[in-house]
């Protein structure tokens, strides 16, 4: 630096390799950062809106739980009879999700990963509080899991029971987290039965909220798919086709079937319902977590970022006063 120079008026000294760079590749380097500045602010944003959403809604109680965007913490527990299970763990839960990735080699960074198989459950399951019992929807949800399971192995589908290493949090043992002549790397997470924080929509549905129009329009488009059984029920010239007068007669037999339905369907309760919506996508989430935890896990997330972004912000500042 010269000594007339002061450190307010002189460029920055660049780092090794930067003065080499062409003014292409200076422009792509601030892109890049200009980028992952953006996502980090994002980042921030998304996380910290969540985690005041968990600490700013009040947890209700089925019993009394109005309808719309709801938190509850109760038991999650499958429908009876229809008890999930992990596809790659075979264990028993009410929502899972997997991921099943194949190592590969590159030819310039060396060993990678490459997924060739993932999956999450939509089955719904039971979720009570104490005071009511209602269904989960989990599509769509933002699921935190009660157990993330990581190990490895040399087939596309780990044998049964043949769980490798690895912790619930996910974290390998061994050499150094190596894998010496495995081909695979498995993960899974999943809910178990048993506490669950819920964030959603809740809605209560009764079986005759449909018109009649409607479910009589849906008997009949089942019937088309199966022309041998419609033209065995309704075709009484017997000239294998089905004539105005046959349809009319096919939609008056599938009107009585759905009245006879809805009578029966009012006998039964109401469904209570938690699925994703609200009122400007608000998120949808399931955790096997106290919420306290949640939410600090959402600042931590949210702190991360916003360092991200401070550092991406720092190298746009830097390239730019280089160039």
């Amino acid at each position: 630096m010269s000594a007339s120079c002061s450190r307010a008026e002189c460029p920055p000294e660049p780092m090794p390799g930067i003065q080499n760079l062409s003014d292409g590749q200076l422009y792509m380097m601030v892109a890049l950062a200009l980028a992952g500045a953006v996502f980090a602010f994002w980042s921030v944003w998304r996380n910290f809106v969540r985690a005041r959403i968990i600490e700013d809604t009040p947890t209700a109680r089925l019993r009394s739980a109005p309808q719309g965007y709801v938190e509850l913490v109760g038991e999650a527990r499958a429908l009876p009879g229809r008890m999930l299970v992990a596809p790659l763990t075979g264990l028993p839960c009410v929502w899972y999700r997997y991921c099943i990735e194949r190592e590969v080699e590159h030819s310039r960074h060396g060993r990678g990963w490459r997924e060739v198989e993932s999956g999450a459950s939509e089955m719904p399951f039971l979720f009570g509080d104490g005071t009511g019992e209602c269904l989960i929807e989990p599509k769509k949800a933002e699921v935190t899991a009660t157990v993330r399971k990581t190990w490895y192995g040399n087939r596309r589908h780990p044998v049964a029971g043949d769980v490798g290493g690895g912790d619930s949090l996910g974290i390998r043992i061994g050499l150094g987290g190596l894998s010496l002549g495995r081909r695979y790397r498995y993960r899974e997470w999943r809910l178990e039965p048993g506490y669950l924080y819920v964030l959603g929509w809740l809605e209560t549905t009764r079986g005759t909220d449909g018109t009649l129009s409607t479910e009589v329009s849906r008997r009949m488009r089942e019937w088309k798919q199966e022309p041998a059984v419609m033209l065995e029920r309704f075709d009484r010239d017997g000239d294998g086709h089905i004539d105005a007068g046959e349809w009319t007669l096919a939609r008056g037999v599938a009107e009585r079937e759905m009245l006879a339905e809805r009578a029966r369907r009012s006998a039964e309760p109401a469904t209570a319902r938690i699925r994703s919506g609200g009122p400007g996508g608000a998120p949808f989430m399931l955790a096997g977590r106290p919420q306290q935890a949640l939410a600090r896990r959402y600042r931590l997330r949210a702190a991360g970022s916003l360092a991200g972004f401070a550092l991406a912000v720092a190298v746009v500042i830097y390239l730019v006063a280089l160039h």
